[in-house]
C-alpha cells in the first residue's frame, strides 16, 4: 500500500515541477511599438507577458522592453 501512495505523491511532485517550469518560461514586458502578440493587440506602453523563447528577438528588435525598467 505504501508503494501506491508514494507513487501518487511523486506524480504530484512531477506535475508541480512541470507547472513551475511553465510559469518561469514567461516574462513581463512593456510595448515600445503597437504590436499584435498571441492574437492580442497591445499599444505603446502596455504591459503584457511573453514567452521567454520570443523575448530575445523582440528585445533586440526593440519591440518591447522588460517591465519595471
Amino acid at each position: 500500500m505504501a508503494g501506491k501512495s508514494d507513487k501518487v505523491i511523486n506524480e504530484n511532485l512531477e506535475i508541480n515541477k512541470d507547472e513551475k517550469d511553465k510559469i518561469e518560461e514567461f516574462i513581463n514586458v512593456r510595448a515600445l511599438v503597437n504590436i499584435k502578440y498571441d492574437k492580442e493587440v497591445y499599444k505603446i506602453g502596455d504591459e503584457f507577458t511573453i514567452r521567454k523563447e520570443n523575448s530575445q528577438d523582440m528585445l533586440e528588435k526593440e519591440y518591447v522592453e522588460l517591465a519595471g525598467e
